[in-house]
């Protein structure tokens, strides 16, 4: 769920845990919805379709790529601090 619309794709992530990821065949339905939600989903579709890295450190995934970073916090837990 990117937003408003289903998002799917493969991905193909290192076996030594050196952290690379990267994201193909990227799709989503392109039902219309509020603006502001469609431009949180296309934020997150270009991260994915640039992504280069990966990691998880506590209750944080953080996926890194040359359009930004995307942090998805555990449901049920706090976020950690701020930098």
């Amino acid at each position: 769920f990117g937003g408003c619309n289903r998002v799917m794709g493969l991905y193909v992530q290192d076996a030594v845990g050196a952290g690379a990821i990267v994201f193909s065949g990227i799709a989503s339905a392109r039902v219309t919805c509020e603006p502001v939600l469609m431009a949180v989903e296309d934020r997150i579709l270009a991260v994915l379709r640039s992504s280069t890295s990966v990691a998880v450190k506590a209750n944080t995934l953080q996926i890194d790529g040359s359009a930004g970073t995307l942090r998805f916090i555990a449901a049920g837990t706090e976020a950690p601090p701020a930098k």
